[in-house]
């Protein structure tokens, strides 16, 4: 079974197999998706592997430690250690960083917290709300729901 340890790879194979959406819910699964599967805590989704590639799966991505246990055969299984952490960049890879295109909207604390928040990765502490609003242009910030707009920067 072929094992991935970078998301943007693993991104690359499923792109290359699967024409539809990935998926890590079995019910849900179309044919033509792909399938991401890790333990649970009621159940452990790679027991529906073998259900969900023979109702069309076209791939599926499945949780490294313990794999081994589920005896995977099929070409169109692959595994990836801390599947369930890196599913986010994960996804970001397969769907083309979809965040890089558009406005986002954050939501933090304190106005120094979200200078910083704006600025660049670092802690924000859970005090005073308020709201950010950064569409790529100017960030502001609004303090409560009845606080007026500022400017960060």
């Amino acid at each position: 079974m072929r094992s991935f340890t970078s998301p943007v790879e693993a991104a690359r194979w499923l792109r290359s197999r699967v024409p539809g959406t990935l998926c890590s819910d079995s019910r849900r699964l179309r044919a033509g998706d792909g399938f991401l599967a890790w333990p649970g805590a009621a159940s452990d989704a790679r027991s529906h592997v073998r259900e969900v590639l023979a109702r069309g799966a076209a791939a599926c991505l499945v949780e490294q430690t313990g794999v081994a246990a589920y005896g995977f055969a099929d070409e169109r299984v692959a595994s990836f250690e801390q599947l369930k952490t890196a599913s986010g960049p994960l996804a970001a890879a397969y769907f083309d960083s979809p965040s890089a295109q558009l406005a986002v909207v954050a939501i933090g604390h304190q106005r120094q917290n979200l200078e910083r928040l704006v600025a660049g990765p670092g802690p924000v502490a859970p005090q005073a709300p308020a709201h950010v609003l950064w569409a790529g242009r100017h960030p502001g910030y609004r303090a409560g729901t009845a606080g007026r707009w500022g400017q960060l920067g």
